[in-house]
C-alpha cells in the first residue's frame, strides 16, 4: 500500500498546532539501531564493488567493513548508555539478542523499550514468509526483553 492510500494528504500548514503533554515545547525521541548483518547475503551498503560488477557471496570485503561498523557500534553503544539521561528506544534486529547478547542485555537491563526491526538486517520484501519472520522476531524479543513490542507504543 502506498502512503496516499493509507491516509489523506494534509499540508503541515493546514494542521492544528501540535499540543505536547505538560505544556512542553520540545520532545526528543532517541532511536538507536542495533542491527545484525549476515555474510550469506549481499551487503546493502557496498563500499568496495566487486571487480566483475557482480556481487560475490560471501561478500567478504564489504562484510568485514560492516563488522567494523558493528564493532564501532558495539563499543560505541556503551557511550550512548552513559550519555543519555532518558532511555532511548533500540530499533533492534531480533537476531542481536542471540548474536550480540552483551549489547542486547545492556539495553534491556538499562530499561530500554525494544522496538522490533525484523529478524536481521535485510530487504524485508525479499523474505518469503514475512508473517513467520515477524512472529519469530517478536517471540525472540519477548523472550529476551520480558515484554513483546507493541505496535504504536512510545514513551511520553
Amino acid at each position: 500500500m502506498i502512503p496516499r492510500e493509507r491516509c489523506a494528504y494534509s499540508a503541515i500548514v493546514d494542521r492544528p498546532p501540535l499540543k505536547l503533554p505538560k505544556q512542553r515545547a520540545d520532545r526528543v525521541w532517541t532511536v538507536v539501531n542495533l542491527e545484525f548483518w549476515s555474510i550469506s547475503r549481499p551487503m546493502a551498503r557496498q563500499v568496495l564493488p566487486a571487480p566483475t560488477g557482480e556481487v560475490l557471496l560471501p561478500d567478504v570485503p564489504n562484510w568485514v567493513l560492516a563488522r567494523v561498523r558493528q564493532c564501532g557500534s558495539a563499543s560505541g553503544v556503551s557511550s550512548i548508555f552513559r550519555a543519555l539521561g532518558n532511555p532511548p528506544t533500540p530499533s533492534i534486529n531480533a537476531r542481536v539478542c542471540e548474536n550480540t547478547v552483551a549489547v542486547a542485555r545492556a539495553a534491556r537491563d538499562a530499561g530500554w523499550e525494544f522496538m522490533g526491526h525484523a529478524w536481521e538486517q535485510m530487504p524485508i520484501h525479499k523474505v518469503e514468509d514475512q508473517a513467520e519472520m515477524i512472529a519469530k522476531s517478536l517471540d525472540t524479543l519477548a523472550r529476551f526483553a520480558g515484554a513483546r513490542p507493541v505496535a504504536g507504543s512510545a514513551r511520553a
